[in-house]
């Protein structure tokens, strides 16, 4: 769509920001605290997204408030990691990431643990809404990353922080919107909870893959091998996150069919 085209290129912007204003070695650790946040995204229960989706493409989405406050309680846990990283690095005397640590401990809640409303335009098939939302959030990101380059070159923190702090807001606001929406009670399908549950489990090994090789970049061989490595992995990034937009589309419907059919097979070997 139009708007997920404009969050990659506001992505790619960034990006060009980002390595003019930093160093090799300060663009590699600031890759580097983006994917151990990442990998803490396991603790987030990931999977309870997928809950909400089903939820609300099948009946009344009265499974987000539940699904998203486990999700959000799980996720003040996976804060402990970048704080583990943050007393790890203090004493190591490495204060550029001990503070971008710091700072990432303090939003990860709220950049990670409340995300899951999108689940509900997801179960709508509000996909043009979802990424209007995501197209503001990444156009306002952007905007604060790039000024926070020009007018503190050579700043990590500046940067690091107007990246988690946009859409840890977005999140905040557009979390408490849709949750008054809702009627008070709460589901008792709990299969749709313990599907979040159970899918999390299976996303966990994908969010590993998907952030371990540059951390081990990092620790094995320095902050401006990972700088080349995230670099040159943009494009391929790109092919990914085109794919999984291709499964936004579909999941859906998928998610209201109760037979594994020929068609259903095609698709997922096109998908994969």
């Amino acid at each position: 769509s139009f708007f997920r085209g404009l969050s990659i290129i506001f992505g790619m912007v960034t990006t060009y920001f980002l390595a003019r204003s930093l160093s090799k070695e300060e663009f590699g650790s600031y890759q580097f605290i983006l994917n151990i946040v990442g990998l803490c995204w396991i603790f987030a229960l990931p999977g309870m997204q997928n809950a909400i989706m089903q939820n609300t493409s099948r009946s009344d989405s009265l499974a987000y408030r539940k699904a998203s406050r486990l999700a959000f309680i799980s996720s003040l846990v996976g804060s402990v990691v970048p704080l583990a990283c943050t007393l790890f690095y203090m004493l190591a005397g490495q204060r550029l990431l001990w503070e971008g640590f710091l700072i990432c401990a303090l939003l990860f809640p709220f950049f990670k643990g409340l995300q899951h409303w999108r689940g509900l335009p997801l179960g709508r098939e509000d996909i043009r809404g979802l990424y209007l939302r995501e197209g503001i959030m990444s156009l306002a990101s952007s905007a604060m990353i790039a000024a926070t380059c020009l007018l503190f070159p050579g700043s990590l923190l500046a940067p690091l922080s107007a990246l988690l702090l946009v859409p840890s807001l977005q999140n905040i606001i557009i979390s408490a919107m849709e949750s008054r929406k809702l009627p008070k009670e709460e589901s008792t399908e709990h299969e749709y909870i313990r599907y979040g549950y159970k899918t999390s489990f299976h996303l966990a090994a994908a969010i590993i893959s998907q952030h371990l090789d540059k951390i081990l970049v990092f620790t094995f061989l320095s902050p401006a091998a990972l700088a080349i490595f995230v670099a040159a992995s943009r494009f391929a990034d790109i092919a990914r996150d085109a794919m999984q937009d291709i499964a936004i589309v579909i999941t859906p419907r998928l998610a209201r069919t109760n037979t594994y059919t020929k068609r259903l097979n095609t698709i997922f070997k096109f998908t994969a």
